[in-house]
């Protein structure tokens, strides 16, 4: 790991390791909320209404952290992020199942630190990886959050137990963990390098987002976002009830999460960008399979046949796409300075097709029960898939290029 490790520069490192950090505080509390609504209410609409408000929350906070990354610094828009999110659990803690009558206040927070941290961690990211390195940061990334979370779900599991019989005293014992942790946090960004200060205008923002040659480039943001948003509420869910209590899915997470570790740690190494959309086409296929055995059945053994094609094929897929996407900015934003930009730009493809995809998905609950729904959902979403794939070719073809 060490020897791996050393094939970035310190600074790269430092935000590696920061990032994997930040991903193992997030996952102390971040999935719990979506399971703690559900077992609050047992209702989609709830989770949903929460994910809309939260998401425009997110994306308005990014541009507005693009302005203080612009003008200040990146760090200062870390610790307003993680301030933020404190008080977020804080107020958990605090009412406790009362907390729906705050709902609104409660996503607007958590969209806020979301939108301050992912802001300037993007632009760290694309300023200090390059092509050629890219590919073995994400699968590194990857790794070592699965490998620094590996127990964290079954320790979760073991706090909570059965919410359902024992109450949610786990949950807030868990939500005063994350709290630390977002202190540890603010240290942590204490030393991150610094970025010189670039360009960040709305005028910019609009030029980019309306540009012709943003198309394709827009579309597969907004396609990989609207596939992604309402289908990994509906696993956790579904995972729950096919497993019965919490407890039972710690341990399963923990289990296909040691495979998934394992298996990052070796394909990291070897994957190439000469390769990437082969591996997209080849794990779209074995993922659309995954999803279609898993939401038929909805069986123990289904979602585990489940869980081992996707530790097999997502991190091809999401790793080499990613870094098709990466590619294109990184071209663009070698010519014109203009990085921040760019990446706000995406993030308005992404709240369009996160909102786009959560809408569907309440429209397709309007018409029946909404188990029985949500699997239909789940199957046509999954499908989306192949138009993901078909984008991330058009860009390789055209050679990830953004005219002038």
């Amino acid at each position: 790991m060490k020897k791996v490790l050393n094939k970035f520069n310190k600074p790269t490192k430092k935000i590696l390791l920061f990032g994997v950090f930040f991903t193992f505080v997030s996952n102390i509390s971040g999935g719990l909320f979506t399971l703690y609504l559900w077992r609050l209410e047992e209702s989609f609409k709830i989770v949903i209404t929460y994910s809309i408000i939260s998401y425009f929350f997110v994306h308005l906070s990014y541009i507005l952290a693009s302005f203080i990354i612009s003008r200040i610094s990146t760090k200062l828009s870390l610790y307003l992020s993680f301030f933020t999110q404190i008080t977020a659990l804080a107020s958990i803690i605090i009412f406790k199942e009362e907390i729906l009558k705050l709902l609104y206040i409660q996503a607007i927070l958590k969209g806020i630190a979301s939108g301050l941290f992912w802001a300037p961690f993007n632009f760290l990211v694309l300023r200090k990886t390059k092509d050629n390195n890219r590919d073995l940061f994400y699968s590194l990334q990857a790794s070592l959050n699965i490998l620094l979370g590996l127990f964290l779900p079954l320790i979760s599991g073991l706090v909570i137990g059965n919410a359902a019989i024992q109450g949610f005293s786990g949950y807030y014992k868990l939500y005063i963990l994350s709290i630390i942790g977002n202190l540890l946090l603010v240290l942590y960004s204490m030393f991150l390098p610094e970025l010189k200060k670039q360009p960040f205008t709305l005028k910019g923002l609009f030029k980019i987002i309306t540009h012709k040659d943003w198309k394709i480039l827009g579309g597969s943001k907004i396609m990989k976002s609207f596939f992604s948003v309402s289908r990994n509420y509906i696993l956790k869910i579904f995972s729950l009830n096919t497993l019965t209590s919490e407890l039972n899915l710690g341990i399963f997470d923990t289990v296909t999460n040691i495979l998934n570790a394992l298996y990052l740690f070796i394909i990291g190494k070897k994957m190439q960008a000469k390769k990437r959309i082969s591996n997209v086409r080849i794990s779209m296929i074995l993922l659309l399979f995954a999803d279609l055995i898993f939401i038929t059945l909805l069986t123990p053994l289904a979602l585990f046949i489940k869980e081992l094609l996707y530790i097999l094929a997502s991190p091809f897929f999401s790793i080499s796409s990613d870094n098709i996407y990466m590619k294109a900015l990184e071209k663009e934003d070698n010519k014109n300075n203009n990085g921040l930009e760019l990446l706000a730009a995406g993030e308005i493809y992404i709240f369009l097709g996160r909102i786009l995809g959560l809408s569907v998905f309440l429209i397709f609950l309007q018409f029946g029960n909404q188990i029985y729904i949500t699997r239909i959902f789940f199957a046509f979403v999954s499908l989306s898939r192949l138009l993901i794939y078909i984008l991330t070719k058009k860009i390789d073809e055209c050679d990830n290029q953004i005219k002038d």
